[in-house]
Parts: C-alpha cells; structure tokens; sequence
C-alpha cells in the first residue's frame, strides 16, 4: 500500500513539475515572438537618449558643480593617519637624566625609567636599586637605592613642571 502511494505522489510531482515549466517555456515563447521584449527595450532606448539630449535645468548644474567641489575638498583634506610622534625632551637630576615628553593639550608625561646621565642609558632594577649598565665596565656612579626612587621621580617631576612652567 505504501509503494503505490508513494509511486502516485512521485507520478503527480512529475507531471505538475512538467506543466509548470512548459507554461514557463510557453509564456517566454510568445513574449519573444510576438516582439513585446524588443519593443519595450526600443522604447526605453529611446528615452534614455531623450533624456540625455535634453537640456539640463540651472539648478541641476549649480547642484552637480557644488557637490563635485565637495567631494574634492573632502579628498584633498589632510587629516593624519597616526598620531605625530612626540620627540623627548630630557633634564637632569642628581647624575640621573628623566626623558619627558609633551602632549597635545601642553601638559607632560615623564618616562618613568630613569637614564644615566654620563652613558645615555636606560638604567635597570636590580636588588641594590636602579643601575647604569656600565657600571661593572666604566665605574659609572648612577646608582640608587629602590627605596629613594619615588622621591627622585617626584623631584624629577616638580622640577620639570617649574622648567615648563616658569621659565628662567
């Protein structure tokens, strides 16, 4: 009972599927042999040309002109891509030189990694405190304890904040 049914529902999907596309063949048949298609796609031809052909309004060349000055004025604008980079500046305290930099809105940040002042470099922390790491080779005397490093930034701070501030 089940295979005649599913026979009869296969045989009637078959014969509408066919139907439906030979309805579709046959409406796409008379459309092009009677000429509707070639005629319609005459027609808008023909409109598109008159409306290419006819005389532009003054508004509509004022309005394409300004957009036109728009568009260059937005592509020629400079606007920059990263933000400038920002050289250091840098001022020395008590053998040991801070690097500070100025942003945008005039204030400063200063790099809390102190440099040695004879050598240029950065100092590292070890267990005696801050180093020069020429010490061992040039007999470098940049060295403080890690205890007095928040009061050597905090002076490095005030005094850089005075330089800026209130200029000699």
């Amino acid at each position: 009972m089940t295979y005649l049914k599913k026979m009869l529902t296969n045989s009637i999907k078959i014969l509408f599927g066919d139907v439906r596309s030979s309805i579709v063949s046959i409406i796409v048949l008379s459309a092009l042999g009677s000429g509707s298609i070639f005629l319609s796609v005459k027609k808008l031809w023909r409109e598109t040309l008159a409306a290419i052909q006819s005389p532009t309004p003054l508004w509509v060349t004022i309005a394409l002109v300004l957009a036109l000055l728009v568009y260059i004025y937005l592509k020629t604008r400079t606007r920059p891509q990263n933000p400038p980079e920002l050289k250091p500046k840098y001022h020395t305290i008590d053998e040991i030189k801070w690097e500070y930099f100025f942003n945008d809105d005039n204030s400063f940040h200063v790099n809390e990694t102190p440099l040695c002042a004879k050598h240029n470099l950065p100092m590292f922390k070890c267990d005696a405190g801050y180093d020069c790491h020429e010490r061992p080779v040039d007999h470098c005397n940049s060295l403080f304890p890690t205890k007095d490093y928040q009061n050597l930034y905090n002076k490095a701070l005030s005094h850089i904040y005075r330089k800026i501030n209130f200029p000699e």
